[in-house]
């Protein structure tokens, strides 16, 4: 399952944000961008529940939003000062 995580602070590093997923179950891969982050978990089910869990939760001062990524034909791409990333 694919998850836009939006509204989270800049200081936030990914690791943080792989231990708030982790909780719900494996985290394959992660794109940390601005404000924004893609979680690419290995199972539906449990990304449905990390869903149901995380929207709308307060986590560091922001109040966050997490959506799953309805179309799964080309995985999002994160554009930086220092180059595009995929997440595959």
């Amino acid at each position: 399952m694919l998850i836009r995580l939006k509204h989270i602070a800049k200081s936030t590093s990914t690791a943080e944000v792989r231990n708030l997923f982790n909780t719900y179950g494996v985290v394959k891969n992660i794109i940390r961008c601005p404000n924004t982050s893609f979680i690419k978990m290995k199972s539906s089910k449990r990304g449905q529940i990390a869903l149901n869990n995380l929207h709308g939760m307060k986590w560091k001062g922001k109040f966050i939003s997490v959506r799953k990524i309805k179309s799964c034909t080309s995985s999002p791409v994160c554009r930086t000062s220092i180059g595009a990333f995929r997440l595959i």
